[in-house]
């Protein structure tokens, strides 16, 4: 409970540097506040202090702003799991699998490109997450 009421003092406070664990709890605190509600009260909070203004989308913190609830966050670390180990299984690193996923060389990669290269691994992509 502690650790959870720092967090969100922090919050109050407008900093926006934040360990892993601390955004997750900030996360478990906030879930019954959608996302714009969280960003326009920080925002506004913000607007009051004299120091200088970090945009929090460049931060740890925007995890806060484009995450709903911890539950989330979980399901992004486990697929982000999963895809790590199944890149090591086949001896890549992260830049080798890019480059074999990236087709047309230009170092973007396409839901196409993102959708072919989850079937390579192994792993389905919803196509809802691609629209």
């Amino acid at each position: 409970q502690h650790s959870t009421a720092y967090s969100c003092f922090r919050f109050i406070d407008s900093q926006v540097n934040y360990q892993p664990r601390e955004v997750t709890l900030l996360l478990r605190a906030l879930q019954n506040n959608d996302l714009e509600r969280r960003y326009n009260y920080f925002v506004e909070l913000r607007s009051n202090r004299r120091r200088k203004h970090i945009d929090p989308a460049t931060t740890a913190l925007s995890k806060v702003f484009i995450t709903a609830d911890e539950h989330h966050l979980l399901n992004y670390k486990i697929a982000a799991g999963r895809i790590t180990a199944l890149l090591k299984s086949r001896g890549m690193f992260p830049r080798d699998a890019f480059g074999a996923i990236d087709r047309d060389r230009d170092g973007l990669l396409s839901g196409e490109d993102l959708r072919r290269g989850m079937e390579w691994l192994g792993l389905k992509l919803d196509s809802a997450l691609l629209s």
